[in-house]
């Protein structure tokens, strides 16, 4: 289980996965009125990563996050992903740079 709630994530960096947040077989995962702000992964998910369980976002701002191949702010697989009230801005990626799932 992870929860973040009003919370900052900036300038972190993967060499691989999740810049910000690697989220890996969790059952329960809420981020609520968070930041990700100038992360970066080399390979996917600049700000965040989920995999494997399902994730809810909401009242959060994913802004300037980069990733080299996948999703720049949120990169999901084999994840039930819930999205609301969120923003996405200026993230970039080869593919998918607000989000790829």
């Amino acid at each position: 289980t992870i929860h973040v709630d009003d919370s900052l994530f900036q300038g972190n960096r993967s060499t691989d996965w999740g810049g910000g947040l690697l989220a890996f077989g969790m059952d329960d995962v809420r981020i609520v009125d968070t930041v990700f702000q100038q992360n970066s992964a080399a390979s996917i998910g600049g700000a965040a990563h989920f995999s494997e369980g399902p994730a809810l976002i909401s009242g959060t701002r994913f802004i300037s996050n980069t990733a080299t191949h996948f999703g720049g702010g949120v990169y999901a697989d084999i994840t039930d992903l819930t999205v609301g009230n969120s923003d996405f801005i200026s993230n970039t990626a080869d593919f998918g740079g607000g989000i790829f799932a």
